[in-house]
C-alpha cells in the first residue's frame, strides 16, 4: 500500500471509530481488558492529536509534553476523537510521504505515520465495534499490510527495550508457524529459535498452520481473538502459535 491508500484507510476507519464511540461509553472492550469504550476512545484520540501535531509541525524530536495530555470527560471523548482524526487526516494528506519527521523507529518519514495511523485506527475501530457485539472485518489489503508491519516494524523494534517495556523473547527450538491468508496474497513462516523469531514471506509447511481471512489473522496475531473463535483455523501444534501470542503484545 502507498501513502494515499493509507490515508484513505485512516479516513474511513477513523470515521467508523467515531460512530462506534458515540454509544455505550461504559461498555467493556473485549480486546482491551480493563478498558471501557470511553477509555479506548480517549487513547485513540490522544494518539491522533499527538501524531497530528508531529506531522503538521514536522517535528524532528519526540514531543514529550504531548504524552501527558489528559482526555476530556468521557461524554466528550467521541467529539475529541472526531476533531483529532480530522486534523490528522488533513496533515497527512498535505504531507510529502518522504519528508523527514520524528518516529519511534524507522523509516523516519511521513509515510511511516500514514501506515502506522491507518493500522492503529483500523484495529481500534474493530475494538470499539466489538464492544457492541459487532466488529466489521479490516479490509484484506490493509490487514495483510498490518501483518507485514507487525513483523517488519514491531518485531524488529521490540528486540530491544521500547518505551521502558521488556524486549520480546520467544522460546523455541526451530518450530515453525505457517500463516496463510485465504482472501488476499499473503503467506508468512515464523521460525522460533534461540529466544527470537525469524520471519520469511513464503509458502512452507510448519509444525502449525494458521489459515483464514487476513483480518482474522491480524486480529489473532494482535491477541484480539483466538483461532477458532472466528474464521481463522489453527492446524497442528497450538503451542507453536502460543509462542507468539504469549509474548507479542500490541
Amino acid at each position: 500500500m502507498d501513502h494515499p491508500s493509507h490515508v484513505a484507510a485512516l479516513r474511513r476507519d477513523g470515521a467508523a471509530a467515531v460512530v462506534a464511540a458515540t454509544d455505550g461509553i461504559d461498555a467493556p472492550v473485549p480486546g482491551c481488558p480493563g478498558w471501557t469504550v470511553a477509555d479506548l476512545c480517549g487513547h485513540l484520540a490522544a494518539i491522533h492529536h499527538r501524531v497530528g501535531t508531529i506531522v503538521r509541525d514536522r517535528l524532528m524530536d519526540p514531543p514529550r509534553e504531548l504524552w501527558g495530555v489528559e482526555p476530556p470527560p468521557p461524554a466528550e471523548r467521541a467529539g475529541w476523537l472526531a476533531e483529532g482524526h480530522r486534523a490528522l487526516v488533513a496533515a497527512l494528506e498535505g504531507a510529502d510521504p518522504q519528508a523527514p519527521v520524528w518516529t519511534w523507529t524507522g523509516p523516519r518519514t511521513m509515510s511511516f505515520w500514514a501506515r502506522r495511523m491507518a493500522l492503529e485506527t483500523a484495529v481500534h475501530r474493530w475494538d470499539l465495534e466489538s464492544a457492541a457485539g459487532g466488529g466489521e472485518p479490516i479490509a484484506p489489503e490493509l490487514a495483510v499490510d498490518g501483518i507485514d508491519e507487525l513483523f517488519e516494524v514491531f518485531l524488529a523494534a521490540r528486540r530491544e527495550p521500547l518505551f521502558g517495556a521488556e524486549p520480546w523473547r520467544f522460546g523455541g527450538d526451530g518450530e515453525r508457524l505457517h500463516v496463510h491468508a485465504t482472501d488476499a496474497p499473503g503467506e508468512w513462516v515464523l521460525r522460533f529459535a534461540g529466544g527470537d523469531v525469524e520471519v520469511t514471506r513464503e509458502h512452507a509447511k510448519g509444525e502449525a498452520a494458521l489459515r483464514g481471512p487476513a483480518s482474522e489473522l491480524l486480529l489473532v496475531l494482535y491477541g484480539r481473538v483466538a483461532p477458532g473463535a472466528g474464521d481463522a483455523e489453527l492446524l497442528g501444534d497450538p503451542e507453536v502459535l502460543r509462542r507468539w501470542t504469549a509474548t507479542a503484545r500490541i
